[in-house]
């Protein structure tokens, strides 16, 4: 009998009976064409892209995966959508799973969205980003599909450190009017440009407090 790998639709199927007498076969009963429902190919869902946005944000804030899926039946299936991040170059993979989520996906190509809540104690850099489509829970279910490790797509900007100590006078806590200070200010960390570096001179004016 030929086989075939069947592809998403409805098919028919014809059933037919036989008896055998004397070596020969006889048609006995047949039955008209049944309705077989594609419910029962297990066709999976495809990625067609994915993408996130924004692409630069810092640790505890969130950005947003999407993903252009394609379901090839006639019927809303149930499909995971995992998503995990990692340093550029390594192979530490971050996940949130509490983000996680599963969603009916109709026939036809749409496209869907998750959240994802990038770690308060993520390093600063360049990430790589994979997306995937599962058949329930991302990670404890069948993976259908994945858009593989997209790399440095997604850059990870923290706050500097930034510190100020006064260097001159020696006993800054009295001067006089239109003292000069010297003071110099240190940065550690973060991506942010910062323009005043090593030491600068100010003069100050001050200003009698009134309670």
């Amino acid at each position: 009998m030929p086989s075939f790998t069947p592809s998403a639709g409805t098919y028919f199927y014809y059933v037919v009976t036989y008896t055998q007498v004397d070596g020969s076969y006889f048609v006995t009963d047949q039955a008209v064409w049944i309705k077989y429902s594609d419910v029962n190919l297990n066709v999976p869902p495809k990625i067609i892209s994915t993408s996130i946005s924004p692409t630069t944000i810092s640790p505890s804030q969130s950005f947003t995966g999407h993903y252009e899926i394609n379901n090839p039946t006639s019927y809303n299936m149930n499909v995971g959508l995992g998503l995990g991040i990692r340093p550029s170059g390594t192979n530490g993979e971050i996940v949130d799973t509490p983000h996680d989520v599963v969603i009916s996906v109709a026939p036809g190509t749409n496209t869907y969205s998750r959240t994802f809540i990038v770690p308060s104690g993520a390093s600063g850099g360049s990430y790589d980003v994979a997306q995937a489509i599962w058949s329930g829970q991302p990670g404890s279910s069948t993976q259908y599909a994945t858009s593989g490790w997209k790399n440095t797509i997604l850059t990870v900007q923290k706050d500097p450190d930034f510190s100020i100590s006064i260097t001159s006078p020696a006993n800054y806590a009295h001067f006089l009017v239109e003292d000069s200070i010297t003071f110099r200010a240190s940065v550690q960390g973060g991506m942010t440009p910062i323009a005043m570096s090593g030491y600068q001179t100010l003069r100050v004016r001050l200003v009698e407090e009134i309670l």
